[in-house]
């Protein structure tokens, strides 16, 4: 992997948006699920590798070489993103689990079981393909442009519309 997509998805790591597990929360995660576009920590990343490399296939973001459409996903995708698709389901009061075999479970129901997908009424997101289509509008210069944290081809943070992991947080956990 080029110098150029290692800036990028490391920057794409510490976007406000992908500063937290996808399943467990915690802090600056530094493992991948590739095809699923999410960051997630050293735990998760190991029960990810337990449900097989066709619902998840795990990366290192600095110890694994990448391929360009490998950081590309991760661009597309994210982890908010990811969450608002794999968790529209879940319950208000909804508390992250803690302990491993707990979020084994949380992990499974939620990617291989697809438990909470896409579930809450008028939930924009049910599908990425077209939370793609209308997430993107397009810009002044004719090029579509996302209303979500992106990153591009040099690294630089765009624009977001969307909201920030905190503010997922804080609804998932009070």
């Amino acid at each position: 992997m080029s110098g150029e997509h290692m800036k990028i998805l490391n920057r794409l790591a510490k976007l406000p948006c992908n500063a937290y597990c996808a399943d467990c929360g915690e802090q600056a995660p530094t493992w991948a699920s590739v095809n699923l576009g999410i960051f997630i920590c050293l735990r998760c990343s190991g029960i990810h590798r337990s449900l097989g490399t066709h619902i998840s296939f795990v990366r290192s973001v600095s110890l694994d070489s990448w391929k360009p459409e490998q950081v590309e996903k991760m661009n597309k995708m994210g982890n908010e993103r990811s969450n608002q698709i794999y968790e529209a389901g879940l319950p208000s009061a909804f508390r992250r689990p803690t302990s491993t075999p707990e979020v084994s479970r949380f992990i499974q129901d939620k990617y291989v079981h697809k438990s909470f997908f896409g579930k809450k009424e008028n939930h924009e997101t049910a599908e990425p393909t077209s939370a793609r289509q209308r997430n993107d509008s397009v810009g002044s210069n004719g090029k579509k442009s996302s209303k979500r944290d992106s990153v591009d081809k040099s690294g630089e943070k765009n624009a977001s519309n969307g909201h920030s992991h905190k503010q997922s947080q804080s609804q998932s956990q009070p």
